[in-house]
């Protein structure tokens, strides 16, 4: 379900956060999302309201997104009266479709040549400052529709819209999604993820509207800020002993800073990197093999049906 997709990734399961200020604040966000009766569960449009759909319909047309009309259909009919938790963020299906994981993973935290964008939401390292819901979605339009960086990859350096990250969802992979949905999934989950959003937004600011922006920040710089630097640290220290090291969902950022200080190893990537900047890499010893003689056999695999996704 969506909403523990959220917890998830406000908490996040992969550390110990010893913090009483901030489990002060995952308490109130269960109460908020579970007392029952649930006064904060209104309908979707009085959060996200029938004006930011218009304003989201106007910016998706303006750069030529189509499926924008199947789409404000799909809100009249469906979205725009669905109660916020357990009609959206408790949904299970938009979960199996993707529609809000799948914009998420491509917007939450972008890579670029000069650093690291953040979508403005609850649930990444994200640093401006928000006053109110009306803050945060004029912030929002302009990181997702006016926004564009440069990236260079295999050797060339591109620029690229944040828009340009939202693609179709593919039902082979996905098959949740109807057909229908799949043709207009980019506005789709572009609604989807707005909607998430703006109820993140909501929520922090009922329940801890002066404390949680300071608190985000607090645990971003102990759990993000140096990440990167950390794990290459805990690699070439910790670990020192360990020749060989096959790492997953590795960013581009990352890798270049492998490269850079983990001088005990040589980094082994694949030549084309992937759309979402999820790489495998191996790290090899240079102690113990001799890197320079690997081959890459990427290109050699192949499917054993044609009905397997990409």
């Amino acid at each position: 379900m969506l909403l523990y997709t959220y917890i998830e990734l406000l908490q996040n399961t992969e550390y110990s956060i010893l913090d009483k200020a901030y489990n002060e604040l995952m308490d109130k966000v269960q109460t908020f999302i579970t007392e029952t009766p649930n006064s904060h569960d209104v309908p979707v449009k009085e959060i996200f309201t029938e004006q930011m759909f218009q304003e989201l319909k106007d910016c998706m047309a303006s750069i030529g997104w189509t499926g924008i009309s199947e789409t404000e259909t799909l809100w009249n009919n469906d979205f725009k009266n669905r109660k916020i938790i357990s009609g959206f963020m408790k949904d299970n299906e938009l979960s199996l479709k993707r529609l809000v994981s799948m914009p998420d993973r491509m917007t939450n935290s972008i890579n670029t040549d000069s650093g690291t964008l953040y979508r403005p939401t609850v649930i990444n390292n994200f640093t401006g400052n928000l006053k109110d819901l009306s803050d945060w979605w004029s912030q929002y339009k302009s990181f997702i529709f006016e926004t564009s960086f440069e990236k260079t990859k295999n050797g060339e350096t591109q620029k690229i819209a944040v828009s340009s990250l939202m693609n179709l969802i593919s039902k082979a992979k996905y098959p949740a999604l109807t057909t229908e949905e799949e043709k207009i999934s980019v506005p789709l989950q572009t609604l989807c993820i707005s909607i998430f959003d703006a109820f993140l937004v909501k929520m922090v600011f009922t329940i801890a509207p002066d404390t949680w922006q300071q608190l985000r920040k607090d645990i971003c710089v102990k759990l993000c800020s140096e990440k990167d630097k950390n794990t290459a640290n805990i690699l070439s220290n910790t670990y020192k002993d360990f020749d060989i090291f096959f790492l997953q969902e590795t960013s581009v950022a990352f890798l270049q800073l492998a490269k850079e200080n983990i001088d005990a190893y040589a980094v082994l990537s694949p030549k084309v990197l992937g759309k979402r900047d999820q790489n495998s890499v191996i790290l090899l010893k240079k102690d113990f093999f001799c890197a320079e003689e690997y081959i890459e056999i990427t290109d050699q695999l192949k499917f054993t049906t044609e009905d397997t996704p990409a």
